[in-house]
């Protein structure tokens, strides 16, 4: 037997091993352990032909340790990604005390840092310019949060840092992988910087809450080395540090709003992110609701500040987004989603080609 069947041999009594511990474990909570997952299914029929699309699918396992402690762990398949198809979306450990407290260990959205996208505050299944920008991706570390009797809020933590990233402008895959990248903060995969961050929300009215964060570390060698190559080559400061203010109401007539602005310093680059989202929620739970989402993603930039091969880049584009969204629940946890968003890029210099990617889609979204 070579080194090579070896090592396979191996694999697979760890894989088996692996296998008949899960069951074990499974069996011995069967009572405690819950399984939930949702899907998303769309039609796209702009731009391009018409086609469907499997958008997203989840799958997640939840479970009580203790009156105290409980735990949870998430997978999400995109059909679409161009590689690591299934990921591990979250892995997590609450532990909560007797003052209202969580600490959250492992990975998980990030609640010590603008208002986090879920579903319930993004309103729209298209999570949105400054989200992708600031808020959308997961962290891992630790992260307190603790809401008190005045109507204060707050939260802090210490994780591995984002990296800096791109995104696409709307889903690639909806235009045949034509598309338009903006800067983004992403989940950290070189693992080699820390980052911290707080967050304190105050109730000024029963219907409005206020938000100040803060979060920022330094960035990596890879970061520099990124901004280096995108935008400046003679840029070698590693501040990096974000600065937000929010706002979440929520109206007893149905008016709901987030408002959100963030400023960042990354090296020499300043750049921000806004958007303003009002929607309207009826109290009847099968009522159809409406939503309108704007935000901008911008960079203090001019045709001086950046490498002249660079001024096509479209790193380096300002960036407007305007969503329409209907929603029309069929039952609780299914609904069919009708939206439009409505992308525009502003280049440094002129006669630059911008690729249409305006998005229009129907979506069904199932939990289960």
């Amino acid at each position: 037997m070579n080194s090579h069947d070896v090592r396979v041999k191996l694999v697979a009594i760890a894989l088996m091993c692996a296998i008949v511990l899960v069951l074990a474990a499974a069996a011995a909570s069967a009572a405690k352990v819950e399984i939930h997952g949702f899907m998303l299914n769309r039609v796209y029929y702009q731009p391009g032909a018409t086609h469907f699309e499997a958008e997203r699918i989840s799958l997640q396992a939840s479970a009580p340790i203790t009156d105290e402690i409980s735990a949870l762990v998430e997978w999400y398949y995109h059909q679409w990604a161009p590689t690591d198809k299934l990921w591990l979306e979250s892995a997590y450990v609450d532990f909560r005390d007797k003052s209202d407290g969580r600490l959250r260990v492992g990975k998980g959205r990030s609640y010590v840092f603008g208002i986090t996208p879920t579903g319930g505050m993004r309103k729209m299944s298209e999570y949105g310019l400054v989200s992708e920008a600031f808020t959308q991706d997961r962290i891992f570390g630790m992260q307190y949060n603790q809401t008190l009797k005045n109507g204060v809020a707050w939260g802090a933590g210490v994780y591995n840092g984002y990296n800096l990233g791109s995104r696409p402008v709307s889903d690639p895959h909806a235009f045949q992988h034509v598309a338009n990248l903006h800067l983004c903060d992403r989940e950290n995969t070189t693992k080699d910087v820390l980052e911290l961050g707080a967050r304190v929300t105050k109730k000024v009215i029963p219907e409005l809450d206020l938000g100040l964060s803060i979060r920022g570390g330094k960035l990596s060698p890879t970061d520099v080395s990124f901004l280096q190559r995108n935008f400046n080559a003679t840029w070698t400061s590693r501040t990096k540090m974000r600065y937000g203010l929010d706002a979440i109401y929520r109206g007893k007539n149905g008016l709901v709003s987030n408002g959100e602005v963030y400023l960042a310093k990354t090296s020499s680059l300043q750049h921000l992110a806004y958007a303003l989202l009002v929607g309207y929620e009826p109290k009847n739970p099968s009522a159809m609701k409406g939503y309108v989402r704007w935000g901008v993603s911008g960079l203090d930039l001019n045709v001086v500040d950046v490498d002249a091969s660079q001024v096509t880049n479209q790193l380096t584009f300002d960036n407007e987004q305007l969503m329409f969204s209907l929603i029309q629940p069929i039952r609780p946890g299914v609904w069919v989603e009708f939206a439009y968003l409505l992308n525009d890029q502003d280049p440094l210099v002129s006669g630059v080609s911008v690729p249409d990617n305006d998005v229009g889609f129907v979506e069904l979204f199932t939990a289960f």
